[in-house]
This record gives C-alpha cells, structure tokens and sequence, in this order.
C-alpha cells in the first residue's frame, strides 16, 4: 500500500511468495493501481538468498545443511577421536557466520562425549556474541549417556537448548536435564525427521547438522539435509574411523548422491569450502 500511495511508477520482484497465502498479491494490487511490476528480475538469486523460506513454506519442514570440516583423505578426525583441529582458525571464523544464520544446531551424544562443544555463536576474537535471538541448541541422543558437566550445560539461561532422545533413556541424567529446564521430547525411536518436525513447529527455517559421522549419514539418508558445507584441509589423517558419513553408504557408484549447483571457495591456509545441494 506504501508504493501505490508513493505514486511509483515501476516495482522489480525478484521472485513470487511462494506462501499460497499471499502468493502474488502484492503484485496484483500493485498491477490494478496501474503500476508497472517486472517479475523475475535475477530470480536466481533471490531464491538462493530465500532457499530456506522457500523450503519451510514448500515441504513443511526446515532447511538442513550438513557441515562437517575434513582431511584431504576424507576423515574428520583420527582413529583415537582427536579433532581440533582440522581446519585453521579463518575457515572456523566461516562456520561462525554459517552458524549465525542458522535457526539451530544439531549435534549427536558422540559429539559431546568426544568434543564437548559450547556451540555458541563466537566474533573474530573468538568472544561468546550475546543478541537477542540466538539459535537453539539441539542434542539427539537415545541413551543420554553424556556427561552433564559438559559446555554446552553451562549457559542455559542465555541459549535454548533440547534434547531427542529415546523412552528408554537414562532415567537418571533426564531428571537431572529436566531440573535444569531443559526440555527433553521422547519417542520410543527418535530419528532425525523427528527433530525436523520439533524445530519446524518452534518455527525455525534453517538447522545446521554439526553432528558426527552416524547421526549425518542418518540425517542424509532421512531426507533432513539439503545442502552440504564441506571445509577440506591440505592434510593427511589416515586410519579407518571417522567419515563424515559414517556407516552410510550406497551399494554402487550410480547411487552414489550427486550435489547440485556446486561451489567450491578458495579459504586461507589452503582450505577448500566445498557447498552443493542434496536435491
């Protein structure tokens, strides 16, 4: 209503809504008002710029991405489960601002054992960033066997913070949880497209999977991931644990998922950052 009581004579959409709730009526009223309206206009990247709305509003679901930072030979950390780190500190600053647009992030019981992250969003400096909405930290466990000092326990009156786990979980460590707060869904199998449908009722649009090789490959083969952010560092690990996909795999290379509209950024220190979509 602004632009036709401003008098424009021209508007440039770059892509349609595609919500069928409103899906084209701004263009329409805009239309009988006699203005000129040019739909289209680099719609690519508009609906790259949107892909996560588009998503929500398409599938009922949120957008996932799958970042997993990687060896030259394929293992995101050695056979006695070291990983920090693999990739320097200017390519962990890209997962930051990665991390920052993302309505919430993944990890498995693994990752916390194994790395115990804070999973909170970091500046250059590397101080903890405070803003008023901040992305909500999910933990898919079926057993609840962590530790409860773990980091990611230590702020929860500042981040949000859920738990996936299983029925039949730790009695224990989920009182414990539930005393501090934090809410904990149960299912008698929890999988991944139970925590997408969680995060899409608490209205998020994009969830960023940081989790190890097992829960990924789970992720990806129950339709939860659309896009992969792949770091890959010049160096060599070696060993037979640890993939990014752990035991997923496709039976013959004509299986095997071909990404789509494929990028591939130079980072500092050598580092690749490797983006393509799933579907």
């Amino acid at each position: 209503q602004a632009l036709i009581d401003a008098r424009v004579g021209r508007v440039v959409v770059g892509m349609v809504d595609p919500d069928d709730r409103t899906h084209g009526n701004g263009i329409r009223e805009l239309e009988k008002a006699g203005i000129q309206v040019d739909v289209g206009i680099e719609q690519k990247l508009c609906e790259k710029a949107n892909e996560s709305f588009i998503h929500r509003i398409r599938h009922r679901s949120p957008f996932g991405i799958l970042k997993y930072a990687m060896s030259l030979d394929g293992r995101i950390a050695t056979d006695s489960g070291s990983s920090k780190w693999i990739t320097s500190p200017s390519a962990r600053r890209v997962v930051q601002s990665i991390r920052s647009g993302c309505d919430a992030i993944v990890v498995g019981g693994n990752t916390l054992r194994l790395d115990n992250p804070s999973l909170t969003l970091r500046d250059e400096s590397d101080n903890v960033l405070q803003r008023e909405v901040l992305p909500i930290r999910v933990v898919m466990s079926r057993n609840l066997d962590f530790p409860l000092n773990s980091k990611l326990f230590e702020n929860l009156d500042t981040y949000p913070t859920i738990i996936i786990t299983a029925n039949s979980a730790n009695a224990s460590n989920r009182k414990e949880l539930e005393r501090r707060g934090v809410p904990i869904h149960t299912f008698e199998m929890p999988n991944t497209q139970h925590t997408m449908q969680i995060l899409y009722d608490l209205g998020c649009l994009s969830v960023l999977w940081e989790c190890g090789g097992a829960l990924a490959g789970r992720a990806l083969a129950e339709g939860s991931i659309q896009k992969i952010a792949a770091f890959v560092a010049p160096k060599l690990v070696g060993g037979t644990k640890y993939s990014p996909l752990g035991p997923f795999g496709v039976t013959s290379m004509p299986h095997a998922i071909s990404l789509k509209d494929v990028d591939i950024h130079q980072l500092p220190a050598n580092e690749l950052l490797i983006t393509g979509y799933t579907t």
